[in-house]
């Protein structure tokens, strides 16, 4: 978990460098971006369910696709 977030800060570190910092003239610097947004939201849902012991998406386990009841 803790590195989905490393991941995160990194990749939308080197999203703000090379964007405002030192931009380059490409738009594929926008995938670190959305590398960085995608990492973030995933740590926050499965920080979430760790956060909280009653909440449907801690019961699931892992790699399960079963929905409690």
């Amino acid at each position: 978990m803790l590195l989905n977030l490393l991941t995160a800060i990194v990749a939308l570190a080197v999203w703000v460098i090379f964007t405002f910092v030192r931009p380059v003239g490409i738009g594929a610097v926008h995938l670190f971006l959305a590398i960085g947004m995608v990492f973030l939201v995933r740590w926050w849902a499965l920080a979430d369910g760790a956060r909280d012991p009653k909440s449907p998406a801690a019961k699931v386990p892992s790699g399960s696709t079963a929905r409690p009841k």
